[in-house]
């Protein structure tokens, strides 16, 4: 289910970065979490940073081998459901989750171009509404919607992690004038800071 088109909407289409952990080209364990813990001003959550750096190789291995790792990967990332025959929903609005029995059930919308509600039932439901999160000031965070947060929220759900958001550097030059800190992002961000020689995938 997509509030826009699948692979085609928000910034999807300009997606080319990827952050991947490769002990093989010099990533190191404990510089990765000194500088998360710097980037985040110590409010992360390590153990997510493991999750990353557990399984982001594997994942961009695979991807690579889908061709989804170049500018405009997201069309390849819908042909890949597609031809899994995965049933795509598209251009409706999830608004409110359904429990049955003390569990997620499914979820309530109404679709962008007609006036017709949709009620969804699902075995299980993974919420995939874009950022919502505290991120230090000083490098733009344009989609702080907190959609799914708000749905989770008004059923009981517990609410985690939302500490950071964005793995690029905030500089402290200009923190209230978030565009400068572009300029030097490519050699200040958070995985090009000491040891990794390139720790970040760029198409």
């Amino acid at each position: 289910m997509d509030k826009g088109s699948v692979g085609r909407s928000g910034l999807t289409p300009f997606a080319n970065g990827f952050a991947v952990f490769d002990e093989s080209k010099g990533d190191n364990r404990s510089t990765w979490h000194k500088n998360m813990a710097t980037n985040t001003d110590g409010i992360e959550r390590p153990e997510y940073l493991d999750v990353l750096m557990d399984y982001s190789k594997e994942i961009y291995d695979e991807m690579k081998s889908w061709g989804a790792t170049k500018v405009g990967f997201g069309a390849v990332l819908r042909d890949k459901i597609l031809s899994e025959n995965i049933q795509v929903i598209e251009r409706t609005m999830l608004t409110t989750l359904l429990k049955k029995d003390g569990r997620v059930a499914g979820a309530l919308g109404f679709k962008l171009d007609s006036e017709e509600a949709v009620i969804i039932k699902a075995k299980s439901v993974i919420l995939c509404t874009g950022a919502g999160a505290f991120k230090p000031s000083g490098f733009q965070v344009c989609s702080l919607t907190s959609d799914g947060d708000a749905m989770a929220y008004r059923i009981g759900g517990k609410i985690s992690g939302k500490e950071f958001v964005d793995t690029h550097f905030t500089g402290s030059d200009s923190p209230e004038y978030c565009w400068d800190n572009w300029k030097d992002m490519w050699k200040t961000g958070i995985m090009k800071v000491e040891d990794g020689p390139d720790q970040m995938e760029w198409a």
